[in-house]
């Protein structure tokens, strides 16, 4: 089973949907958070089912989709947005969570910084964000692929940008956006 995921789009989903499309071999897609109404928006692009949860800017006003559970080959995958958790602070909830709920994996977002880890078994995957990263990049997502002896996870770059020097910077925000966006108070 291969599975792309996908996080943290923020209403900008043109390279969201060049990504699946450049990586339409994937039985499922997975989307992170912020925002679900993105998520439903290319699921009808595309025509395929994606499997989604909210996130911290998502508001009140859309269906209550915290957490999903997706079973694979290899067993259950978590899908959190991860501000619940407070992700920003330690993982250590998400682990708690997903153990709780007999996962092998979590995919979250939030932190829009792609990573992958293994605490107390458990694979942590965050695709970082495919529009708007916070490492410096110009984006990412992640693969994963399952079958019934294991799980591998990638994280995978999008292009790097047209800078002369190779490297593209996060962009500016202003002062409100960025209280709104880096707040866990939803």
């Amino acid at each position: 089973m291969k599975i792309l995921v996908i996080g943290d789009t923020h209403k900008i989903i043109d390279k969201a949907y060049e990504t699946c499309l450049l990586e339409k071999d994937c039985d499922l897609i997975i989307h992170c958070g912020d925002y679900y109404a993105d998520a439903l928006e290319l699921a009808k692009q595309l025509d395929r089912a994606i499997i989604a949860v909210n996130g911290n800017c998502d508001g009140v006003k859309i269906p209550d989709s915290k957490i999903q559970t997706i079973a694979t080959p290899y067993g259950k995958i978590m899908v959190s947005h991860g501000h619940r958790q407070h992700v920003k602070q330690g993982l250590d909830e998400l682990v708690d969570l997903a153990i709780e709920r007999n996962c092998v994996a979590v995919c979250y977002g939030h932190t829009h910084t792609p990573s992958i880890e293994e605490s107390r078994g458990i694979y942590l995957i965050n695709p970082g964000s495919i529009t708007r990263p916070r490492d410096g990049e110009s984006g990412s997502y992640a693969i994963i692929q399952c079958d019934k002896n294991g799980l591998k996870a990638q994280i995978k770059k999008l292009g790097s940008s047209s800078k002369s020097d190779g490297k593209s910077k996060p962009a500016k925000e202003g002062k409100l956006r960025a209280l709104l966006n880096y707040s866990d108070r939803f």
